[in-house]
């Protein structure tokens, strides 16, 4: 009996204490009402509760990083730059690399314009992941991945591009990672990192 009791202390000590590998959350902005999916999706019954929110997720990722955030989008708008400033004031008070990583710098500037000063101020570091190459069907190397990375513990992977389109009007879906999974991510981040181009404003610095 003794031994049964140890093994049942042991076994709820466990249940209370044990985690999945990884968390795993489904995110969607929903599209702009009125909105048909928005009438059925109801009807899928509860699982709609366990759903969260684009913009909310990202909020918590940016509000939970201690030493870097990390924000990769192929695609943004004035809007979409104001949405990715306020991501990285939540980080204000801790020592946090900021970086921002686009597609093409300078297809980008026009929606960075008004923020800019904020991005420097912030001191985040803006790469640019777009490498021409001759001799291939297309004559460039880029991305169509957007993520946010938080540390290398938490992230979010999926289809909302820095745009008023994805924080209003399109229908979104991702996920948000927590867990052992992230590393993947942060290795794939710091790969990026190695190839792409530093932007300093006002001139690009070439050296890799």
């Amino acid at each position: 009996m003794i031994n049964l009791a140890v093994q049942l202390a042991g076994a709820a000590n466990f249940q209370r204490v044990h985690k999945d590998k990884d968390e795993v959350q489904v995110v969607l902005t929903l599209p702009e009402e009125p909105s048909k999916l928005c009438e059925v999706l109801p009807e899928q019954g509860p699982y709609c509760a366990k759903l969260g929110a684009t913009e909310s997720v990202f909020i918590r990722i940016a509000r939970e990083a201690r030493f870097r955030l990390v924000i990769v989008t192929p695609f943004i708008d004035r809007m979409g730059a104001e949405w990715i400033v306020s991501m990285f004031r939540l980080t204000e008070g801790k020592t946090v690399e900021r970086i921002l990583i686009l597609r093409d710098y300078h297809s980008a500037k026009a929606a960075l314009a008004g923020i800019a000063g904020e991005l420097d101020r912030l001191q985040v570091r803006m790469f640019d992941y777009y490498i021409r190459h001759e001799g291939r069907r297309l004559p460039f190397e880029t991305f169509h991945a957007k993520f946010v990375l938080g540390d290398d513990t938490q992230a979010y992977i999926g289809s909302a591009n820095m745009l008023a389109s994805s924080l209003e009007v399109a229908l979104e879906v991702g996920v948000r990672l927590k867990g052992r999974s992230v590393l993947d991510i942060k290795r794939l981040v710091d790969a990026m990192l190695e190839v792409a181009v530093h932007i300093v404003r006002g001139r690009t610095n070439l050296t890799r």
